[in-house]
């Protein structure tokens, strides 16, 4: 499992606040939230649980295919 289908297990909203709060706490620019993960988790895409994160997710919670997986 990769780094981002590791994130959309554990939920994109946490990772964001994890960011978040690291930020806040050492004001290191390392640690400021990325625009896209903000994004994403305003738009709902929370991973797994929402059915879309990084990836789209089947109801059953497997990974759907996409057009690029078919050329792996």
């Amino acid at each position: 499992m990769g780094h981002l289908e590791t994130s959309d297990l554990v939920g994109l909203e946490v990772q964001l606040m994890a960011y978040t709060n690291v930020y806040e706490d050492e004001k290191d620019a390392r640690f400021y939230p990325p625009s896209i993960l903000k994004r994403k988790v305003l738009a709902g895409h929370w991973g797994r649980k929402t059915g879309k994160g990084w990836y789209e997710y089947n109801p059953d919670g497997s990974r759907k295919k996409s057009l690029t997986s078919k050329l792996e």
